[in-house]
């Protein structure tokens, strides 16, 4: 079965501040809530198969790098799916920095 997962943000009410704890914040929140939607539907981690990353400030994205990296092991662990990473100008969201959106499929192997 095959889950698309759309686009998630990671802005919590109320968020204020900027730079990159702010981004690597709300990117754990997006990848939490992806997460999230492939539990709810059955699915674990490792059905993740892709991914796509949409960020509004690509220097933003490789000064979290580091920080970043934490933050992925913490809700992934050593998965990497495959991945596209995209600068855009902005999200519908004004306030979100990054959404990511994913394919999964749930009980495939």
């Amino acid at each position: 079965r095959v889950l698309f997962v759309a686009g998630q943000t990671g802005v919590a009410p109320g968020e204020t501040g900027g730079g990159e704890a702010l981004f690597v914040a709300q990117f754990g929140e997006a990848l939490r809530r992806v997460l999230r939607v492939v539990q709810v539907a059955g699915g674990y981690t490792l059905d993740v198969g892709r991914m796509t990353v949409f960020v509004t400030d690509m220097e933003l994205y490789r000064r979290s790098r580091k920080a970043l990296s934490v933050t992925w092991k913490a809700h992934m662990g050593d998965h990497y799916p495959a991945m596209a990473l995209v600068e855009v100008k902005s999200l519908v969201d004004p306030q979100a920095k990054v959404e990511i959106e994913a394919t999964a499929v749930i009980g495939g192997l």
